[in-house]
């Protein structure tokens, strides 16, 4: 290609793009307002729906009868149907929508006003959730897009236009209530927790540190080879001095008190470190909390002295190994159960619990029957939980037996403790469950809420299409086989299972 050639399609792409881009109306142009009317809630919608107004000022430029029309892209969904007034909201596609006028509409003369209502389907809280973008497109010149550049979103004011939560409860958060609650906030103190994580059962600080200056002397029983190598590894950059040197002893005792095969014992006193485990699993996981306790200070490997116990397994009995097929069971089960139950279609199921397969089958037994699952984050305060189970409309609450003592107070009409005792409640093996009776991709598969730093926790909709992409694209790029394992790591109410 000749540079001629070159800088004559430059022009002309210049001039293409031209065309086609909106133009601005200058002085006197139309301007635009989108704001917040109320906020409206139903048994249909607890979550709310709102409705909003764009009000229109014509300045110079007149509206006839037929032929304009008012485009915007907007997050929000919205309402498309008639609005009143001889106007129609219409779907273009994608997040573009228009309101044209329909035979009857007597036009707007210029320096006139048009509020049109328009209704959103679910409660818009931000202002990215408004219009943007939006350009008027005339009669006169239909292939030309003209955008409204006095356009703005007006902040809400009155206390009908801030939305609420179910029960009334707020739903929305000023910058002053944010501020007024950190406020509040205590500063936790250094020694107001267990440096261990996770937090064992019982820690108590003796008072007191163990520092090493040399390689203290290791004793295990057999069958503790891994454990042991463990140790040798942390004070591998220690002396070997043939003196009186603190000494670290492992052992296994199965007659230890508690359920959990990974329960152990924890102690640091002058004469050295004792680890007495359940198992040599409960063994590894004193080790494991050594590890955190030990820092290095001035060439000495230094311990607090402490003592701990802790049982840290699952509560809830295991399923043990399951194959895709026996998940799939379950999933069906749970799905006949929640019939039995009466929970109907578009119903939220919450679930707070660690990863579990529990937890993993109502990805497929909830969402894949018409309801609604909401995984929440187990970390959160009680206070935030309880907000988070409201504000969904929760028909069902299903808590890990570990944060039972922690969610005491947080209720829902069905309300069950994740183990053998309520699992012939929730699945109804044997029954063929109803299924869902009219499958849409659109329709929300789960709600997934954020953490409330800035403000109360905001649920996220996913659709059943937006779950089939994301896990069909991920499956793609990585190339993932069917006899590929995973090990999954992340928290399953954070990335959705």
């Amino acid at each position: 290609m000749n540079r001629a050639f070159c800088e004559m399609f430059r022009r002309g792409l210049c001039l293409l793009l031209l065309a086609f881009a909106p133009a601005a109306f200058g002085a006197g142009g139309p301007s635009l307002r989108w704001e917040i009317e109320a906020h409206r809630y139903t048994s249909d919608a607890s979550l709310g729906t709102t409705h909003a107004l764009l009000r229109l000022h014509t300045a110079e430029v007149p509206l006839p009868a037929q032929g304009w029309a008012l485009y915007f892209n907007c997050p929000a969904e919205v309402v498309t149907g008639d609005l009143g007034g001889h106007l129609l909201a219409e779907h273009v596609g994608g997040t573009l929508f228009r309101i044209r006028p329909e035979p009857g509409f007597p036009g707007l003369a210029a320096q006139a006003d048009l509020v049109i209502g328009i209704d959103h389907p679910e409660p818009v809280v931000k202002a990215t959730r408004a219009p943007v973008g939006p350009y008027l497109v005339l009669p006169d010149d239909p292939g030309h897009a003209i955008a409204i550049a006095d356009y703005r979103v007006l902040p809400p004011q009155g206390p009908g236009q801030l939305p609420r939560g179910v029960a009334g409860r707020p739903f929305g958060e000023t910058a002053q209530d944010r501020f007024a609650a950190n406020a509040r906030i205590d500063n936790l103190p250094s020694d107001g927790f267990a440096p261990v994580l996770p937090t064992p059962k019982s820690y108590r600080f003796l008072g007191g540190s163990l520092r090493l200056d040399a390689r203290p002397a290791v004793r295990a029983t057999a069958g503790l080879e891994a454990e042991r190598a463990a140790i040798d590894a942390l004070v591998q950059d220690l002396p070997r001095v043939p003196k009186h040197a603190p000494s670290v002893s492992l052992a296994v005792d199965a007659r230890m008190a508690g359920e959990s095969a990974e329960a152990y014992q924890l102690e640091v006193t002058p004469r050295g470190v004792r680890i007495v485990g359940k198992s040599p699993a409960g063994v590894a996981r004193g080790v494991a909390s050594l590890t955190q306790l030990l820092h290095v200070e001035a060439g000495q490997h230094v311990i607090p002295m402490v003592a701990i116990v802790d049982e840290p397994d699952q509560p809830a009995e295991s399923w043990g190994s399951l194959t895709w097929r026996e998940v799939a069971d379950r999933a069906r089960a749970q799905a006949a159960g929640l019939d039995r139950l009466g929970v109907g279609e578009g119903e939220r199921v919450a679930v707070v619990s660690h990863n579990s397969a529990r937890l993993l089958t109502s990805f497929f037994g909830v969402s894949g029957s018409g309801r609604i699952l909401v995984p929440i984050n187990f970390r959160l305060a009680a206070a935030e939980i309880d907000y988070i189970v409201d504000h969904c409309g929760a028909s069902v609450l299903l808590v890990d037996p570990e944060l039972e003592d922690h969610l005491g107070a947080v209720s829902a009409p069905h309300r069950f403790t994740i183990g053998a005792a309520s699992d012939p409640i929730l699945y109804d093996f044997g029954t063929e469950p109803r299924g869902w009776s009219a499958p849409d991709e659109r329709a929300t598969a789960t709600i997934n809420y954020t953490s409330g730093t800035t403000a109360r926790p905001k649920g996220v909709q996913l659709t059943h299409r937006n779950l089939w992409l994301n896990a069909a694209t991920f499956g793609w790029q990585t190339g993932v086989h069917d006899r590929d394992v995973i090990l999954h790591t992340l928290p399953m109410f954070h990335v959705n299972g």
